[in-house]
This record gives C-alpha cells, structure tokens and sequence, in this order.
C-alpha cells in the first residue's frame, strides 16, 4: 500500500495494541491514545522501548507514537476502540 491512513488506537489492551501493532509493523502512522491524567507505564513503556510483537511467527518491536491527548483523534483516517 503506497499511502496509510493515520491510525489512532483508542485504550491500547491487549487487543488494541496487537491490531495497532500489526499496523504499524505493516508502515501504518500508529499512535495509541491512553487515558487522560498522564502516560501510564504501558504507554510510557511504548514510547521508550517501541510496542513488542510476540508471536508463533516473530518476536519483535515497532515504533508508534504515544499519547493522553483525546484530540489526536482529529487528524485520524481511522480511530480503532
């Protein structure tokens, strides 16, 4: 795919951070948007060290962006819940 849509993952759980990440390992713009009030140290963890990717296939990390600020939803093409 030559151009992504911007992708916001709304309350990246287990669920949203795997759908997000597979996104984002595809070259999709990724950020996940936590709760207000500060990162908590899942966001703060993927801001630092890039979300992990354990599979049956790969093990791996991928960059996405991370953030508490509910109007990034925006600038989103696609917001995931």
């Amino acid at each position: 795919m030559e151009s992504w849509p911007r992708v916001v993952v709304v309350g990246p759980g287990g669920v949203g951070a795997y759908f997000g990440g597979m996104l984002a390992r595809a070259g999709a713009p990724v950020t996940m948007l936590g709760r207000p009030g500060g990162q908590s140290a899942h966001l703060a963890t993927m801001a630092r060290d890039g979300l992990r990717l354990n599979t049956v296939t790969f093990d791996e990390r991928v960059r996405v962006t991370t953030t508490t600020q509910a109007d990034v939803v925006t600038t989103a093409d696609l917001v995931l819940f």
